[in-house]
């Protein structure tokens, strides 16, 4: 199991230059765990690339159903390590959120953020590295 950033699952089911490389680390992990606020951030992907008649509202509908079966959400974070880690590093609470659940469950967090994965260290892994295995 994974903790998967909302950007992995964006790059799952909204199609893009980054769905092969989703689609490889789906295949080497089907099981994909994060935080409340992966929804959020997701649907506001969706929102996004509706608005620019990017994809239909079907097809959104679709990912967001698809999306809601693949992931479970965690719900038991700790804010105050969320919050110090995000004054720590400077990074947003919403993405210290994934690092805490790693850090709790003893999983990695697959991103293509490239800041949680310079300041987390720890727990966070590229897209690219975990799809070949590293």
């Amino acid at each position: 199991m994974i903790v998967s950033e909302f950007n992995l699952i964006a790059y799952l089911y909204i199609p893009g230059k980054f769905t092969p490389l989703a689609e490889r680390v789906a295949m080497r992990d089907p099981d994909w765990m994060a935080p409340q606020v992966w929804k959020n951030e997701f649907v506001n992907i969706l929102a996004t690339t509706l608005r620019k008649n990017e994809i239909s509202m079907g097809a959104a509908l679709a990912a967001l159903s698809q999306a809601e079966k693949r992931v479970i959400r965690y719900t038991e974070l700790d804010p105050i390590a969320v919050l110090k880690s995000s004054v720590e590093t400077k990074i947003a609470t919403y993405d210290c959120e994934y690092v805490d659940l790693a850090r709790k469950r003893g999983l990695k967090v697959v991103t293509g953020d490239k800041e949680m994965q310079k300041k987390f260290k720890d727990v966070v892994v590229s897209l690219e590295a975990f799809a070949e295995g590293i």
